[in-house]
Formats: C-alpha cells, structure tokens, sequence
C-alpha cells in the first residue's frame, strides 16, 4: 500500500468540534486535527479535535509501499547518526518530530512542519551527497511538503 500525505494550507479554525451535527453542515475542505497522546507538541499550533477549512491541498505519494517509507526513514537516521526507532520525543537533534511521530498516528501541525522543513533545508547537502538517488528523491518530497504546510498549514497521512 502507498504512503500518501495530504498537506494543507491556509487553515482557519472553524466553531466546533467534529460530531455528527459538524457533517450535518456538509462543509467544504474542511479537516479534523488528530492528536497523538505520546508526542502532544506535534500538533503545535492546531487545536487537537478542532474542525479547520483550509484553502488548498496537496497530495504526497512519499513511498511505493510501507517497508520503501521505512527503509528511507532508516537511511534518514543514519545520515544524522541516530538510530530512529529510539529517537526520544524531547531528545536533542534534527527530524525528531518526525522520528518520534511518522504520521501514522495524527496530524502535524505547522510549528513541527516548520522544523522539519528547516531539518530538510540544513540537512539537502548531505543527503545530495550520499549518492542514492532513490533516497534523495523522498528527500525532496518530504522537504517539499512540510514546506508547503510549514506556515499556517498541516500534514495528514492519506489513508487509503
């Protein structure tokens, strides 16, 4: 199965909580921030459980399948000296927001996109010089999409 993110942008905190008088309204573009109770700082700047409209979106197929995700986020450790299944949630260093919390369990919001985007930005020479171009292309796209949502936006995993 495909790992797919939808990163949004130009979020605006709609009145109310998702519940079924929320879908009864049938609005548009509208998400739900999900929040994951072991990693809390990863929603930053969104209320968790908050209904937000956002004006664009953008979808980023980041792996063919699960383990081609794993593998790149194991390539990522690697490239900064850290082994990522054992990444603490506090502990010092880059990409810990998504070493810590891959998306599978909630949405990042756009203080943790911030950084990682900023992560990406710091770390391009390096991961351009290890030489594998398959890395290097999830690379991008991971740096492209927290970009894209770095501001006043989200990421979501795309479930499928």
């Amino acid at each position: 199965m495909p790992v797919v993110f939808v990163a949004r942008k130009g979020l605006s905190k709609l009145d109310g909580k998702f519940d079924a008088d929320f879908w009864a309204k049938s609005l548009d573009n509208v998400a739900e921030v999900i929040g994951h109770p072991d990693c809390p700082r990863i929603t930053e700047g969104l209320e968790v459980g908050g209904a937000y409209q956002f004006q664009e979106e953008h979808l980023f197929s980041v792996a063919k399948k699960g383990g081609d995700f794993a593998r790149c986020m194991e390539q990522l450790a690697d490239m900064v000296g850290y082994h990522w299944q054992m990444a603490g949630a506090d502990g010092p260093g880059p990409f810990r927001d998504l070493f810590r919390h891959p998306g599978q369990f909630g949405t990042i919001g756009p203080v943790a996109s911030a950084r990682l985007a900023a992560d990406f930005a710091h770390w391009d020479e390096c991961a351009r010089t290890l030489g594998k171009r398959s890395f290097y292309a999830w690379y991008t796209l991971m740096r492209r999409m927290f970009d894209y949502a770095k501001t006043d936006g989200g990421v979501w995993l795309q479930y499928e």
